[in-house]
């Protein structure tokens, strides 16, 4: 089996320009304040790859449409449930992500999500997004001077990363890190050791995991073991890929658990440890994760039938 190692993206989840589209401009106190919006079918979003019109709301989900076949999947939180290219989803998440209205300059969040898409780099991902509304300004538009916040779903690391500046995402990620602050530093740590294992760095990707695993609590330490644990797979480091998955799997957060006990079943087959194997992956069916439930399920069987 292929050890496929959760990584994070930058989730395209600043969409607070969708504020524009209802031709009302937003009344700011001395505290810059944002009510969360609502949209009827014909509303237009102008971005900057086209126009988009609101075709339907198809359950609780605005469905913003343009040319070629491209589609924005939004929740009545504006937070991104699907997008399409050509007649074809580019990517998912699950559940999407959560923004909590209304946002004020410094609000900030964080959400655990599923992220899924076509491309075999990433696949099926584990993903931790964190949101914080750095500031606000006037933007001009046809109708008028609106207000807008700005910075929802922004990490300078994951940009550079996503646009393949290796070397400035790491150093974004090291600045992170350096500042020690409770939330971003963890992050950026776990982010770090996936720029770093996709580069090949094994002992430099490791160091970053187990600081995200020392530093991050219980939001951020299982995942951390869980991305430590595949690293370790991957490289042969048996003994210390099990010890890490153990401690994702044992850990509160569910869908660590559930995918921790899903590649400790691929490690296990591996091993030829068949009974091992498929106790862990029915561990993974019987979690909440439908991908993870799925493919343990499907790894269940394939074992199964090499034994008979």
């Amino acid at each position: 089996m292929m050890w496929a190692q959760p990584s994070k993206r930058t989730l395209p989840v600043a969409l607070l320009a969708l504020a524009l589209l209802g031709g009302t401009a937003t009344a700011w106190a001395q505290t810059p304040r944002a009510e969360r919006p609502s949209y009827t079918v014909g509303d237009k979003w102008i971005r900057s790859d086209g126009a988009y019109d609101l075709i339907r709301i198809d359950n609780g989900h605005y469905v913003f449409a343009a040319d070629g076949g491209r589609e924005v999947h939004l929740t009545r939180d504006l937070g991104v449930a699907k997008v399409v290219r050509g007649g074809k989803t580019l990517l998912e998440m699950e559940p999407p992500p959560a923004v909590t209205w209304p946002l004020e300059v410094g609000q900030w969040g964080v959400s655990w999500l599923t992220f899924k898409t076509p491309d075999p780099q990433y696949g099926q991902s584990l993903a931790r997004l964190s949101w914080r509304v750095e500031a606000y300004e006037d933007v001009r538009v046809p109708a008028g001077v609106f207000n807008v916040v700005l910075g929802l779903g922004h990490n300078a690391g994951r940009m550079l990363a996503e646009h393949g500046d290796v070397e400035g995402a790491r150093s974004a990620y090291q600045r992170a890190i350096d500042s020690n602050h409770p939330d971003a530093a963890p992050v950026a740590a776990n982010d770090l050791g996936t720029l770093l294992s996709q580069a090949g760095d094994v002992e430099g990707a490791r160091a970053a995991y187990q600081r995200a695993i020392e530093t991050g609590g219980p939001e951020l330490s299982p995942p951390a073991s869980l991305n430590l644990g595949i690293l370790l797979a991957r490289h042969s480091d048996i003994k210390g890929a099990r010890a890490a998955l153990e401690v994702a799997i044992h850990s509160d957060h569910r869908q660590a658990s559930q995918w921790g006990s899903y590649y400790l079943g691929v490690l296990l087959t591996e091993e030829r440890d068949a009974k091992g194997a498929l106790a862990a992956f029915q561990a993974a069916v019987d979690g909440d994760d439908a991908e993870a439930s799925r493919l343990a399920a499907n790894a269940m069987a394939s074992l199964g039938k090499r034994q008979s």
